[in-house]
């Protein structure tokens, strides 16, 4: 036989009730306070994107003026305020260990420097920024890769953040 012995609450399941509400509550709380202790209007940044050794028909993928995302997104990155073509450098390699290593400006490739204005936004710690308030997914900084494409899917190049300016109001 099943001996059915009807559960009633005890202390410990009032414990465990309030213990799991209050932990719902303190990471909810956490989750608030650092979200509104960045900066919630936009700042004006200036983004500086190097597009290395590209073809002159990459060079002339992006203008002054156009719009773009970061990967292929609907997104928008920022708008070209600035681009700046100049041959790529290219090293020819010794042919003795004797002999120094030659960098040369290449006549078919390269370098176009792209200058973005974006809105961004400063994290909590205030070292970063964002591209959307509320997100860490889009994150502004030098070094990082950024994969820029115009608004209607037309690629411009994959290139690395140069610099990063915050124009100051």
């Amino acid at each position: 036989m099943i001996n059915k012995k009807k559960h009633s609450f005890n202390i410990i399941d009032v414990l465990l009730i309030v213990l799991i509400l209050a932990s719902v509550a303190a990471v909810t709380i956490f989750f608030m306070m650092r979200s509104s202790t960045g900066e919630s209007t936009p700042v004006k940044l200036t983004v500086t994107v190097l597009l290395a050794d590209r073809t002159a028909e990459e060079a002339k993928a992006v203008s002054v003026g156009d719009v773009v995302s970061n990967g292929l997104s609907d997104e928008v990155f920022g708008t070209v305020v600035g681009v700046k073509k100049e041959n790529a450098l290219k090293y020819t390699i010794p042919a003795s260990p004797d002999t120094v290593m030659k960098a040369d400006r290449s006549p078919l490739r390269y370098d176009v420097t792209v200058t973005i204005e974006i809105d961004g936004y400063r994290d909590t710690n205030g070292l970063s920024y964002y591209t959307a308030f509320f997100s860490n997914t889009r994150r502004v900084a030098v070094g990082l890769k950024y994969s820029l494409y115009k608004v209607d899917g037309t690629a411009v190049g994959t290139g690395f953040c140069t610099s990063l300016v915050r124009e100051e109001a």
